[in-house]
């Protein structure tokens, strides 16, 4: 079952602003949310990752473009 559009559109810009979040925050404030920065960075790129993948979803046509 298809995914409906606005539904990835929403989690992918959700998905990259908790992945900059976290990624900003072990960068800008030093203090990182799992106490081991290895982790953090973990977390940051599987989010930022994500939410482009979910993103690149939102905007590919829903149906075949042209001849195959």
């Amino acid at each position: 079952m298809p995914v409906p559009r606005t539904f990835s559109l929403v989690l992918g810009l959700v998905m990259i602003a908790l992945g900059a979040f976290v990624a900003i925050r072990a960068l800008w404030v030093g203090a990182s949310l799992t106490r081991q920065p290895l982790l953090d960075v973990g977390f940051a790129l599987f989010f930022l990752v994500r939410g482009a993948l979910y993103l690149r979803a939102a905007r590919r046509p829903a149906g075949p473009t042209g001849p195959r």
